[in-house]
């Protein structure tokens, strides 16, 4: 495959996986912001609580539709997915408890938005207490959420569903 293919191959992946990034993002996210902000759930229980419901939609979409890996052996291709979400998940995990040390800068981060944040916004919202209390929470998992997807492309797009290379058949005459 030429390098120009290679690239417009790469690219076209990279657009796909965010699309279904957004879509699980979007799970994801919202069950955390329900159950910090709404159900006062223990931030981490509800950081592996979100990132498992997004989990199986994601192995589907990116196998079937971002990297087209539906050819390949399923069961392999479902351990390594396996392999590299725990990797991903423990980095981001790792990297969300280093960031609680800093709440007091998501703090100030929190109240620029809130002053930034139109009336109009906090009524769409419907909740405040969203912007007021959680909010350095929800900045921490979405520096998370930025940090696994990156590491989560690229182990997927080179580990789990690596392309096969094609073997060259050299016929050398005699």
């Amino acid at each position: 495959m030429s390098k120009r293919k290679k690239v417009k191959q790469f690219s076209k992946e990279l657009i796909k996986y965010g699309i279904v990034g957004v879509l699980n993002t979007s799970i994801s996210f919202s069950a955390i912001y329900v159950m910090i902000a709404l159900l006062r759930f223990y931030d981490l229980l509800a950081n592996f609580l979100g990132y498992s419901l997004g989990f199986v939609s994601s192995f589907y979409f990116n196998r079937k539709w971002t990297f087209k890996g539906e050819n390949g052996n399923i069961k392999k291709q479902g351990l390594g997915f396996v392999i590299v979400f725990i990797i991903c998940y423990i980095i981001q995990f790792f990297w969300l408890l280093y960031v609680r040390t800093k709440q007091d800068l998501f703090k100030e981060i929190s109240l620029v938005i809130k002053i930034l944040t139109p009336q109009v916004v906090i009524d769409v919202i419907g909740n405040e207490r969203f912007l007021r209390l959680t909010m350095p929470e929800i900045l921490m998992q979405i520096s998370g959420i930025v940090i696994f997807s990156t590491l989560n492309f690229c182990l997927n797009k080179f580990y789990t569903f690596k392309e096969k290379k094609e073997e060259k058949i050299e016929i050398k005459h005699v």
